[in-house]
């Protein structure tokens, strides 16, 4: 039975990424990367129920062993149709409002998620933080955020937006684009956040730079680690190193 005023958790998990494969299950200080994930998540007494939605593809195997080894609720869906699989899975586990998490961001804020739950009330369609600028958080670099969503909206982008792949391949990308079909409740980002840049895992340089801030940090969260890349020269240095190797990703 679901807990009243609770929201889920469906994590979006694969181990085919193109640019670091099997990153999801990468070690990183001690624990694989959705380990870390998943370890911000059980502490936010709002979140009801941890979601892991993966893929039909043999090579995601390992995940659902994952799963079944911590006791968590596990859904494989589309390989390619991340839309429709999220939109299973929220049927699977009649889901109706979840926060929609990235697993390859070990940084994700405790603090900024509980006041988002807070924020999303029983008639928004989706909420989210938004610069000054208007942008969305989550399509920036950053790596600290995670989307609430309902499963009625996804339902309306999946059939609006059925003939754009971007649609099924970024699952909101439909709503980021369509704002007036949806009412969106814009949480202001922090002034002590610069969305410039990114502390989510896309290559192994990054793991390296996670382990340097979790070495420094012992209970890293987006302000601590804002305020160590304003005092902190060598991890500035790695940070522009590997902006300079990948400039699409930033």
């Amino acid at each position: 039975m679901r807990l009243a005023d609770t929201i889920d958790a469906i994590i979006q998990a694969r181990l085919g990424s193109s640019r670091f494969p099997k990153k999801v299950l990468e070690p990183l200080h001690g624990k694989p990367l959705l380990g870390h994930v998943i370890g911000h998540l059980k502490q936010i007494t709002k979140i009801d129920r941890i979601i892991i939605a993966t893929t039909t593809g043999g090579d995601d195997d390992p995940i659902q062993e994952f799963c079944s080894d911590e006791n968590l609720l596990c859904y494989r869906g589309s390989v390619n149709d991340v839309l429709n699989r999220f939109l299973c899975a929220s049927y699977e586990y009649n889901s109706d409002r979840f926060l929609r998490i990235c697993s390859d961001n070990p940084f994700i804020d405790i603090e900024l998620m509980g006041a988002q739950i807070s924020a999303f009330k029983p008639d928004d369609d989706y909420c989210s933080y938004y610069t000054q600028a208007g942008e969305n958080a989550m399509v920036k670099p950053v790596g600290f955020f995670v989307e609430a969503v309902t499963r009625k909206a996804l339902e309306k982008a999946a059939e609006l937006g059925a003939d754009d792949p971007r649609t099924q391949e970024h699952v909101t990308y439909y709503i980021h684009n369509h704002p007036v079909d949806f009412k969106i409740k814009k949480l202001p980002l922090p002034g002590f956040i610069n969305p410039e840049l990114r502390f989510t895992i896309d290559y192994p340089e990054d793991v390296i730079v996670a382990e340097y801030i979790i070495k420094k940090i012992k209970k890293p969260n987006a302000r601590n680690i804002m305020d160590l890349v304003r005092r902190d020269g060598e991890l500035n240095q790695m940070i522009t190193k590997i902006a300079v190797a990948h400039p699409k990703i930033y």
